[in-house]
């Protein structure tokens, strides 16, 4: 008989901590993110981060009070679950599927209190490291900025099957979280155009925040 995963979780979650805590995480640039943080006055960011990524943050970032955007899928319904245990908020839907669906309920909860939003911007099906429209127009509705996210792993274990090509940091591993500052997308519409134009740009500003970091070594 087959289990069903969602029971599993009770199991996964102490295992995770314990996997976490041999982790030693280094935040880089993050000064610049949290001095503009400042929810009381509604200065709230849109995190941007590549779905192989996404390990490392969501334990430097845990009960924060940030909303995550989760796929609609079964296996999004599993990871939900894990992360609303680590005090994040959640959101069903995607840059596709369910997407008007989630920005609903994201303007919605962003009116009742202003929260801090994370997206994986190439999730949840891929392609990888290809930037999906959803954060653009989110970013542009709501007037928040975006923080484009990556992390450096030291040691870790690469899931090559999988599209993302998942990356697993391996206990007692270094992890760098490194922060680009915090931009608005500041053009007054919105079209199929502007909307490439910006996608292009989160684009360059990830792949560039790696080679910077490399530079500064």
């Amino acid at each position: 008989m087959r289990i069903n995963p969602i029971y599993t979780i009770p199991l996964i979650t102490p295992i995770l901590q314990l996997w976490y805590r041999s982790l030693r995480f280094k935040q880089i640039g993050y000064d610049q993110v949290a001095s503009y943080r400042n929810k009381e006055k509604g200065r709230v960011v849109l995190f941007a981060l590549w779905h192989d990524e996404l390990f490392a943050p969501l334990y430097v970032h845990r009960n924060q009070d940030v909303l995550i955007l989760v796929s609609e899928s079964r296996d999004g319904e599993f990871i939900g679950r894990i992360l609303k245990r680590f005090g994040y908020g959640i959101i069903r839907g995607s840059s596709t599927r369910g997407g008007v669906k989630a920005l609903k309920q994201i303007l919605k909860k962003i009116k009742e209190r202003p929260q801090d939003l994370a997206i994986t911007i190439d999730g949840p099906t891929g392609p990888r490291h290809e930037v999906k429209e959803g954060i653009i127009y989110i970013s542009w509705k709501l007037k928040i900025p975006i923080v484009p996210v990556r992390t450096k792993i030291f040691f870790k274990k690469e899931f090559s099957r999988s599209w993302d090509r998942f990356q697993l940091p391996l206990p007692g591993s270094k992890c760098e979280i490194i922060y680009d500052e915090p931009y608005m997308i500041s053009s007054p519409k919105m079209n199929s155009h502007i909307l490439k134009k910006e996608m292009r740009k989160l684009k360059l500003k990830m792949d560039s925040l790696i080679s910077k970091q490399k530079k500064r070594l």
